[in-house]
Protein backbone atom coordinates (compact mmCIF):
# COMPACT_ATOMS: atom_id res chain seq x y z
CA UNK A 1 0.00 0.00 0.00
CA UNK A 2 2.71 2.41 -0.52
CA UNK A 3 3.83 4.65 -3.04
CA UNK A 4 7.27 3.70 -4.57
CA UNK A 5 8.86 5.26 -8.17
CA UNK A 6 8.87 3.66 -11.09
CA UNK A 7 11.95 5.29 -13.32
CA UNK A 8 10.90 5.27 -16.87
CA UNK A 9 13.56 2.71 -17.86
CA UNK A 10 12.39 0.25 -15.28
CA UNK A 11 9.84 -2.03 -15.06
CA UNK A 12 8.31 -3.19 -11.55
CA UNK A 13 6.47 -6.17 -10.72
CA UNK A 14 5.85 -9.07 -7.75
CA UNK A 15 8.42 -11.77 -7.08
CA UNK A 16 7.32 -15.30 -5.75
CA UNK A 17 7.77 -13.91 -2.58
CA UNK A 18 5.12 -11.79 -2.83
CA UNK A 19 7.74 -8.21 -2.86
CA UNK A 20 7.60 -5.59 -5.10
CA UNK A 21 10.98 -5.83 -7.61
CA UNK A 22 12.45 -3.72 -9.64
CA UNK A 23 13.29 -4.84 -13.22
CA UNK A 24 15.52 -3.11 -15.61
CA UNK A 25 14.68 -2.69 -19.51
CA UNK A 26 18.02 -4.85 -20.05
CA UNK A 27 16.98 -7.61 -17.49
CA UNK A 28 15.36 -10.72 -18.34
CA UNK A 29 13.51 -12.70 -15.19
CA UNK A 30 14.11 -16.63 -15.69
CA UNK A 31 13.46 -19.49 -12.89
CA UNK A 32 16.93 -21.47 -11.51
CA UNK A 33 17.26 -24.81 -11.02
CA UNK A 34 15.83 -24.47 -7.67
CA UNK A 35 12.44 -23.12 -8.48
CA UNK A 36 13.44 -19.52 -7.27
CA UNK A 37 13.06 -16.20 -9.82
CA UNK A 38 15.99 -14.94 -10.37
CA UNK A 39 17.40 -11.81 -12.40
CA UNK A 40 19.61 -12.86 -15.57
CA UNK A 41 20.76 -10.17 -17.41
CA UNK A 42 21.94 -9.83 -21.28
CA UNK A 43 24.99 -10.60 -20.98
CA UNK A 44 24.95 -13.16 -18.00
CA UNK A 45 26.43 -16.41 -18.71
CA UNK A 46 25.24 -19.42 -16.58
CA UNK A 47 27.17 -22.38 -15.76
CA UNK A 48 27.99 -24.93 -12.67
CA UNK A 49 30.04 -24.56 -9.55
CA UNK A 50 32.36 -27.19 -8.47
CA UNK A 51 29.48 -27.87 -6.02
CA UNK A 52 27.06 -28.80 -8.81
CA UNK A 53 24.87 -25.68 -8.37
CA UNK A 54 23.88 -23.45 -11.44
CA UNK A 55 26.27 -20.08 -10.81
CA UNK A 56 25.47 -16.92 -12.75
CA UNK A 57 28.48 -15.06 -13.93
CA UNK A 58 27.89 -11.94 -15.22
CA UNK A 59 30.57 -9.35 -17.09
CA UNK A 60 31.07 -7.38 -13.92
CA UNK A 61 29.57 -9.54 -11.32
CA UNK A 62 28.96 -13.10 -10.27
CA UNK A 63 25.80 -14.52 -8.38
CA UNK A 64 26.74 -17.49 -5.97
CA UNK A 65 24.58 -19.00 -3.28
CA UNK A 66 25.70 -18.54 -0.14
CA UNK A 67 25.67 -20.61 3.32
CA UNK A 68 21.76 -19.35 4.21
CA UNK A 69 20.23 -20.55 0.68
CA UNK A 70 19.88 -16.63 -0.68
CA UNK A 71 21.99 -15.35 -3.94
CA UNK A 72 24.21 -12.91 -3.20
CA UNK A 73 26.96 -10.91 -5.51
CA UNK A 74 30.40 -12.00 -5.77
CA UNK A 75 32.89 -9.17 -7.89
CA UNK A 76 33.73 -10.28 -11.17
CA UNK A 77 37.64 -10.70 -10.23
CA UNK A 78 37.46 -12.07 -7.35
CA UNK A 79 34.87 -14.77 -7.70
CA UNK A 80 35.38 -15.54 -11.68
CA UNK A 81 39.05 -16.39 -10.95
CA UNK A 82 38.64 -18.08 -7.96
CA UNK A 83 35.73 -20.19 -9.38
CA UNK A 84 38.44 -21.21 -12.57
CA UNK A 85 40.79 -22.22 -10.10
CA UNK A 86 38.51 -24.14 -8.09
CA UNK A 87 37.21 -25.38 -10.79
CA UNK A 88 40.27 -26.89 -12.20
CA UNK A 89 41.38 -28.22 -8.42
CA UNK A 90 38.16 -29.92 -7.96
CA UNK A 91 38.60 -31.63 -11.18
CA UNK A 92 41.83 -32.17 -10.37
CA UNK A 93 41.13 -34.21 -6.94
CA UNK A 94 37.95 -35.89 -8.34
CA UNK A 95 39.81 -37.34 -11.22
CA UNK A 96 42.78 -38.36 -8.77
CA UNK A 97 40.08 -39.80 -6.17
CA UNK A 98 38.56 -42.05 -8.53
CA UNK A 99 41.87 -43.04 -10.00
CA UNK A 100 43.05 -43.90 -6.86
CA UNK A 101 40.06 -45.91 -6.00
CA UNK A 102 39.99 -47.64 -8.95
CA UNK A 103 43.69 -48.75 -8.25
CA UNK A 104 43.05 -49.34 -4.90
CA UNK A 105 39.75 -51.74 -5.88
CA UNK A 106 42.26 -53.52 -8.73
CA UNK A 107 45.11 -54.23 -6.10
CA UNK A 108 42.85 -55.86 -3.38
CA UNK A 109 40.91 -58.02 -6.63
CA UNK A 110 44.59 -59.14 -7.85
CA UNK A 111 45.17 -60.95 -4.85
CA UNK A 112 41.27 -63.02 -5.21
CA UNK A 113 41.81 -63.21 -8.88
CA UNK A 114 45.67 -64.77 -9.28
CA UNK A 115 46.92 -65.85 -5.84
CA UNK A 116 49.94 -67.70 -6.87
CA UNK A 117 51.40 -65.74 -10.19
CA UNK A 118 53.95 -67.76 -12.58
CA UNK A 119 56.30 -66.14 -15.57
CA UNK A 120 58.87 -67.84 -17.61
CA UNK A 121 62.45 -66.08 -18.78
CA UNK A 122 65.10 -67.94 -21.07
CA UNK A 123 68.75 -66.84 -21.51
CA UNK A 124 71.00 -68.48 -24.59
CA UNK A 125 75.07 -69.07 -23.33
CA UNK A 126 77.46 -69.82 -25.90
CA UNK A 127 79.20 -72.94 -24.27
CA UNK A 128 78.33 -76.65 -23.94
CA UNK A 129 75.79 -77.83 -21.69
CA UNK A 130 77.83 -80.05 -19.57
CA UNK A 131 79.87 -77.61 -18.55
CA UNK A 132 76.81 -74.60 -18.40
CA UNK A 133 74.62 -76.66 -16.28
CA UNK A 134 78.06 -77.88 -13.68
CA UNK A 135 78.21 -73.94 -12.97
CA UNK A 136 74.75 -72.73 -13.22
CA UNK A 137 74.20 -75.37 -9.85
CA UNK A 138 77.64 -74.61 -8.35
CA UNK A 139 77.23 -73.10 -4.69
CA UNK A 140 80.32 -71.75 -4.34
CA UNK A 141 80.57 -69.97 -7.53
CA UNK A 142 76.94 -68.52 -7.21
CA UNK A 143 78.07 -65.22 -5.31
CA UNK A 144 80.29 -64.39 -8.68
CA UNK A 145 77.19 -63.90 -10.78
CA UNK A 146 74.44 -63.80 -8.66
CA UNK A 147 73.25 -59.90 -8.31
CA UNK A 148 71.65 -59.29 -4.67
CA UNK A 149 73.32 -62.54 -2.92
CA UNK A 150 75.06 -61.98 -0.10
CA UNK A 151 75.50 -65.13 1.25
CA UNK A 152 74.94 -68.74 0.96
CA UNK A 153 75.30 -71.39 3.51
CA UNK A 154 74.96 -75.15 3.26
CA UNK A 155 72.38 -76.24 6.01
CA UNK A 156 71.54 -79.71 4.94
CA UNK A 157 73.45 -81.72 2.33
CA UNK A 158 72.10 -85.28 0.89
CA UNK A 159 73.06 -87.74 -1.34
CA UNK A 160 72.18 -87.04 -4.73
CA UNK A 161 71.14 -83.38 -4.47
CA UNK A 162 67.80 -83.72 -3.82
CA UNK A 163 66.77 -82.44 -0.42
CA UNK A 164 69.47 -80.13 0.02
CA UNK A 165 68.97 -77.03 2.30
CA UNK A 166 70.54 -73.34 1.91
CA UNK A 167 70.47 -70.35 4.13
CA UNK A 168 70.61 -67.47 1.07
CA UNK A 169 70.95 -63.60 2.46
CA UNK A 170 69.28 -61.44 -0.25
CA UNK A 171 69.64 -57.48 -0.53
CA UNK A 172 67.67 -55.81 -1.87
CA UNK A 173 67.98 -51.93 -2.40
CA UNK A 174 69.63 -51.95 0.98
CA UNK A 175 67.18 -54.61 3.11
CA UNK A 176 68.77 -57.71 3.80
CA UNK A 177 66.34 -60.57 3.43
CA UNK A 178 67.21 -64.59 5.29
CA UNK A 179 65.37 -66.88 2.83
CA UNK A 180 65.59 -70.81 2.78
CA UNK A 181 66.51 -72.94 -0.39
CA UNK A 182 65.08 -76.36 -0.89
CA UNK A 183 66.40 -78.34 -3.68
CA UNK A 184 63.65 -80.81 -4.87
CA UNK A 185 64.60 -82.04 -8.31
CA UNK A 186 68.08 -82.49 -9.86
CA UNK A 187 68.40 -83.73 -12.94
CA UNK A 188 71.68 -83.43 -14.31
CA UNK A 189 72.01 -81.72 -17.59
CA UNK A 190 68.12 -81.65 -17.76
CA UNK A 191 66.60 -80.07 -15.19
CA UNK A 192 66.55 -78.33 -11.40
CA UNK A 193 63.88 -77.26 -9.36
CA UNK A 194 64.12 -75.51 -5.94
CA UNK A 195 61.79 -73.62 -3.44
CA UNK A 196 62.68 -70.75 -1.58
CA UNK A 197 60.74 -69.73 0.82
CA UNK A 198 61.30 -65.77 3.31
CA UNK A 199 58.63 -65.08 5.95
CA UNK A 200 56.58 -62.86 3.15
CA UNK A 201 56.26 -65.64 0.44
CA UNK A 202 57.32 -69.59 -1.10
CA UNK A 203 58.87 -69.20 -4.81
CA UNK A 204 59.46 -72.24 -6.91
CA UNK A 205 62.10 -71.93 -9.55
CA UNK A 206 62.38 -74.71 -12.80
CA UNK A 207 65.10 -74.84 -14.64
CA UNK A 208 65.44 -76.81 -18.18
CA UNK A 209 68.67 -77.37 -19.93
CA UNK A 210 68.83 -77.24 -23.49
CA UNK A 211 71.72 -77.73 -26.10
CA UNK A 212 70.82 -76.99 -29.70
CA UNK A 213 72.72 -74.87 -32.61
CA UNK A 214 75.97 -75.06 -30.03
CA UNK A 215 74.42 -73.04 -27.60
CA UNK A 216 72.88 -74.10 -24.32
CA UNK A 217 69.06 -72.62 -23.94
CA UNK A 218 67.92 -72.51 -19.97
CA UNK A 219 64.13 -72.12 -19.55
CA UNK A 220 63.30 -70.70 -16.51
CA UNK A 221 59.51 -71.65 -14.89
CA UNK A 222 58.57 -69.14 -11.48
CA UNK A 223 56.05 -69.43 -9.52
CA UNK A 224 55.36 -67.18 -6.41
CA UNK A 225 52.82 -67.11 -4.02
CA UNK A 226 52.44 -64.60 -0.90
CA UNK A 227 51.72 -65.76 2.46
CA UNK A 228 48.93 -63.59 3.93
CA UNK A 229 46.23 -62.06 0.94
CA UNK A 230 48.08 -58.26 1.24
CA UNK A 231 51.40 -60.37 0.07
CA UNK A 232 49.45 -61.99 -2.62
CA UNK A 233 47.67 -58.97 -3.70
CA UNK A 234 51.53 -57.16 -3.76
CA UNK A 235 52.53 -60.00 -5.95
CA UNK A 236 49.76 -60.00 -8.47
CA UNK A 237 50.32 -57.00 -8.99
CA UNK A 238 54.08 -56.14 -9.11
CA UNK A 239 55.27 -59.48 -10.49
CA UNK A 240 56.71 -57.61 -13.20
CA UNK A 241 59.33 -56.72 -10.73
CA UNK A 242 60.52 -60.17 -10.08
CA UNK A 243 60.66 -61.01 -13.41
CA UNK A 244 62.76 -58.46 -14.38
CA UNK A 245 65.07 -59.16 -11.77
CA UNK A 246 65.10 -63.21 -12.96
CA UNK A 247 65.82 -61.33 -16.02
CA UNK A 248 68.73 -59.56 -15.04
CA UNK A 249 70.38 -62.50 -12.74
CA UNK A 250 70.43 -64.70 -15.64
CA UNK A 251 72.04 -62.17 -17.94
CA UNK A 252 74.75 -61.94 -15.42
CA UNK A 253 75.38 -65.80 -15.39
CA UNK A 254 75.28 -65.46 -19.19
CA UNK A 255 78.36 -63.17 -18.98
CA UNK A 256 79.97 -65.10 -16.51
CA UNK A 257 79.54 -68.62 -17.77
CA UNK A 258 80.56 -67.38 -21.48
CA UNK A 259 84.09 -65.88 -19.79
CA UNK A 260 84.87 -68.50 -17.21
CA UNK A 261 83.78 -71.92 -19.42
CA UNK A 262 85.89 -70.27 -22.51
CA UNK A 263 88.64 -69.51 -20.32
CA UNK A 264 88.44 -72.75 -18.97
CA UNK A 265 88.43 -74.22 -22.94
CA UNK A 266 91.17 -72.15 -24.14
CA UNK A 267 93.36 -73.37 -20.80
CA UNK A 268 92.37 -77.22 -21.43
CA UNK A 269 93.59 -76.65 -25.41
CA UNK A 270 96.53 -75.22 -24.58
CA UNK A 271 97.36 -77.54 -22.39
CA UNK A 272 96.87 -80.25 -24.90
CA UNK A 273 98.76 -78.53 -27.13
CA UNK A 274 101.49 -78.10 -25.02
CA UNK A 275 101.86 -82.46 -23.70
Amino acid sequence: GKQIRVENKSVWKTNLRGKQIRLENKSVWKTNPRGKQICVENKSVWKTNPCGKQIRVENKSAWKTNLRGKQICVENKDYHSLDLIINFFMKILKFLSKFLLLLVGLFLLSGLVFPKVSYQTSEKINQPLEPTFKLHNDVDQMLKWRTGLQSIQTLEKKPGTVGNKYKVVIDAQGSFTQMKRIVNTYKVNQKVEHSTQSDEMIKIDQYFYQFSDKQTLINQKTSIEGKTYLLKCLYASFWWMMKWEDVNILASFKEFAEDSVGSNTVSSEQRAVNI
